[in-house]
């Protein structure tokens, strides 16, 4: 599989660490600035680094109605052949969050998210959902970027799982699997995420 996708996203983030850094040794937030990076009202959109590593497209938006509250939706979508046995990678994901954002500039957060989706990958297939504490920090670059890092732990129920099996571009059920239950990480971010408003 091929990353070269990925290089001007980390480029980027390098850039964005860059700037963000000089401007703290230039002294551009002075102690006293409680300035929160996106203030009440603002809408960002946003997309996750990591998943277009594995070319899984993906977008959100995030809606701050106060200072320290913010409501987000992030989804993803990917659908191709993944080769001759005529097997597919598709997915499909939604995560709502309600994050309450805290310190100074509003940068470090704590919420809670829900997750549900569907997978299809190698023969095998199923749903998921479930839901987690997510906990995170967000480096400013300027006005309209940062980058938005953190970690989602909590559950996820999979369920409706089944392998199958390709012959002459038909599909059979091979066998129903059982559901399964889970506890641990249920999500990284590395994210940009732009103001628009």
């Amino acid at each position: 599989m091929k990353i070269y996708p990925v290089l001007p996203i980390f480029l980027g983030l390098l850039l964005c660490f860059h700037t963000a850094s000089a401007q703290d040794n230039a002294n551009n937030h002075p102690e006293g600035n409680t300035m929160p990076v996106f203030s009440k009202g603002s809408v960002t959109l946003r997309t996750h680094v990591l998943p277009w590593t594995f070319l899984i497209a993906n977008a959100g938006v995030e809606y701050k109605p106060t200072e320290s509250v913010g409501l987000l939706v992030d989804g993803a979508f990917t659908h191709f052949d993944a080769g001759k046995n005529k097997l597919f990678w598709r997915l499909w994901h939604v995560s709502p969050q309600l994050r309450l954002y805290t310190g100074a500039q509003k940068a470090f957060y704590g919420g809670a998210a829900y997750i549900i989706g569907e997978y299809n990958y190698s023969g095998r297939q199923g749903n998921y959902q479930g839901g987690g504490l997510a906990l995170g920090k967000q480096w400013y670059c300027n006005k309209n970027l940062l980058v938005d890092t953190g970690i989602t732990l909590g559950y996820l129920h999979l369920y409706n799982r089944e392998k199958y099996m390709s012959v002459e571009n038909t599909y059979y059920r091979q066998e129903s699997l059982k559901e399964r239950n889970y506890w641990g990480p249920v999500g990284a971010t590395i994210a940009l995420v732009w103001k628009i408003n």
